[in-house]
């Protein structure tokens, strides 16, 4: 099996494509992959992996297919779940944040880390629900115009319903369609009582 050296050697000899020896690639694509997750300049990568800018292109286009084949072969589970521990990975770095920027008293950076959290965690459950992955629960309410529903069961919600409707026409029959302004007021006490 040829060494790295020795394919880095025949490519500067002027192969225009990056041989094909699984063990030598794998390791430079696994290396191409964390310096591109960092972030680093193509000139960087070409010099930390010691290859030229169309070596460099050809292994991106390699590692580029092997990352889909990998996310085409995935289920939408398979994905969801890497995408949640990468995130956790992220809440976990922001907890070291935070705890720093209290450590330090930057107060405003410790709640900015802590903001960010929070973001991530209504992100992931989020992307969980669009994926049918994460159930989407009805928020329930106990109790509505003061009346309390939560015991009830729908039958008796139903009339509970009705008697607040039959209410509401007594006061439409009794005052019809007239400001609120108009309406006179009965005297509840009288004097002397």
């Amino acid at each position: 099996m040829a060494t790295l050296a020795e394919i880095r050697n025949t490519l500067k000899a002027g192969d225009t494509e990056a041989p094909a020896h699984p063990a030598c690639d794998a390791d430079l694509l696994a290396r191409l992959r964390s310096f591109t997750a960092a972030g680093e300049t193509d000139h960087n990568i070409c010099v930390e992996l010691d290859i030229r800018p169309s070596e460099l292109k050809e292994y991106r286009r390699r590692l580029f297919e092997q990352e889909a084949d990998s996310i085409n072969g995935s289920s939408t589970s398979d994905t969801y779940i890497r995408y949640r521990l990468r995130m956790e990975r992220i809440c976990d770095d922001l907890d070291g944040v935070h705890h720093g920027a209290v450590e330090s008293r930057q107060y405003t950076a410790a709640m900015g880390a802590l903001k960010a959290k929070a973001a991530i965690i209504d992100k992931v459950i989020d992307r969980g629900q669009d994926m049918g992955l994460v159930s989407r629960v009805a928020q329930k309410h106990e109790v509505v115009g003061g009346v309390a529903v939560a015991h009830l069961t729908d039958e008796q919600l139903l009339g509970r319903m009705k008697d607040l409707h039959a209410t509401t026409q007594s006061y439409m029959d009794k005052y019809g369609t007239q400001s609120m302004d108009e309406v006179v007021i009965p005297d509840i006490y009288s004097e002397g009582e």
